[in-house]
């Protein structure tokens, strides 16, 4: 079988799939965007990752460049303790969620010179 002929099947196929799941994707997705309430703090947030429903972090930055963790339960959001190992700076910037005991988070920290801050 060709190239071209492998690339339109596989085409096909993931189209087929979609097709398919479309009822499923929808009855999980809202048609708007909705406000959820997070913890009350200063600050902003770079990433979030959920490794379900009931499940989530989001990470960032608070106050004067301090690191910022929040923890989604299925119904709120709660701040989640989190070092700060640079005297100037320390700052979360990404997360990935692997299970519900299972998150990392990275970031950097430092006074002149930066280093990579990973957490777990």
């Amino acid at each position: 079988m060709s190239y071209r002929r492998m690339g339109m099947a596989l085409v096909a196929a993931l189209a087929a799939a979609l097709l398919w799941s479309a009822p499923a994707l929808a009855a999980s997705c809202t048609t708007a965007w909705q406000p959820v309430p997070g913890a009350p703090v200063h600050g902003s947030l770079a990433d979030v990752s959920a490794s379900s429903a009931t499940d989530a972090w989001a990470v960032g930055t608070w106050g004067r460049r301090r690191t910022l963790a929040e923890h989604w339960n299925g119904s709120t959001w709660k701040r989640v303790a989190t070092p700060n190992p640079g005297r100037v700076l320390s700052l979360l910037s990404a997360v990935i969620t692997i299970s519900p005991t299972d998150a990392w988070a990275v970031g950097e920290f430092g006074h002149f010179a930066h280093a990579a801050l990973l957490l777990n």
